[in-house]
């Protein structure tokens, strides 16, 4: 327990510091890191079959779609492209026939699942004025929703949420953790930005605060598919960066979301 809140204070200092006061090249920076990370993590759950090649070609695959996010090209003209190229790169190395359908649904499954879920990270970062403020929002809905679920479930759990995808998780759990998720939400703006609207941004809590939960279950059925514990071992006390941002990356698509609509 103390490595692993050793390692959540380093990470939050790191995370703050960049967000708070980083142009947005360098958020995007941070965060399309943490995306190829996740991706590279992601891709080795997803597959026995998968080689080497074929990961390397899934992580460059988000690292296209993140940099193009960055440089304001329009993504669906290289998601697109990047899937022609992939499947082409499939045809060409599809022995062991056996195998080849697996291999292409994890690498076109890798940018379409974290790539483009980080693609609408790096899109919030770079609005003007707020993105760097809504980034924090996203960060405090998930995390401390996350620190408030696994202190409620720990103190008050009793009845289990879902024993067959993840049995240490609880209801009571769940609900502290959108408490936390509400109560994150309005410390950032307390603290960074007060232009956001109470209603927009406690929908923003809500919602993403359950869909945040849902991220961490939705990983929790690819380590069991995959017979681990841990998308990896690069956060000590924490396991992987999957581990880490499997909820930040739920709810920022649901910030995104917000932010399209402008009820943010």
């Amino acid at each position: 327990m103390a490595v692993r809140i050793f390692t959540g204070l380093i990470l939050a200092a790191i995370f703050l510091g960049i967000v708070i006061f980083a142009p947005v090249w360098g958020i995007q920076a941070f965060l399309g890191l943490a995306g190829i990370l996740a991706a590279d993590e992601f891709c080795s759950l997803g597959s026995r079959d998968i080689r080497p090649a074929d990961q390397g070609v899934a992580v460059f695959f988000v690292f296209v779609l993140l940099l193009a996010t960055a440089l304001y090209m329009k993504i669906l003209p290289v998601f697109i492209l990047m899937s022609l190229l992939s499947l082409i790169y499939i045809l060409f190395t599809h022995r062991p026939m056996e195998t080849a359908g697996r291999r292409a649904v994890v690498i076109l499954a890798t940018p379409a699942y974290i790539g483009l879920f980080f693609v609408s990270l790096l899109s919030i970062a770079a609005v003007d004025r707020s993105g760097r403020w809504l980034i924090l929002v996203v960060a405090a809905v998930a995390f401390l929703g996350d620190t408030a679920a696994f202190f409620g479930g720990k103190t008050m759990g009793r009845h289990k949420l879902w024993p067959a995808v993840s049995p240490k998780k609880t209801w009571e759990g769940a609900f502290s953790g959108l408490i936390g998720s509400v109560l994150g939400a309005l410390a950032i703006k307390w603290l960074f930005y007060p232009a956001f609207g109470y209603a927009g941004l406690i929908t923003l809590a809500l919602a993403g605060g359950m869909l945040g939960q849902t991220g961490d279950l939705v990983e929790s059925v690819f380590k069991r598919s995959a017979g681990v514990k841990d998308s990896g071992n690069l956060l000590p006390g924490h396991g992987g960066v999957y581990d880490r941002v499997d909820a930040f990356m739920f709810t920022g698509v649901v910030a995104y979301i917000w932010l399209f609509l402008g009820w943010i």
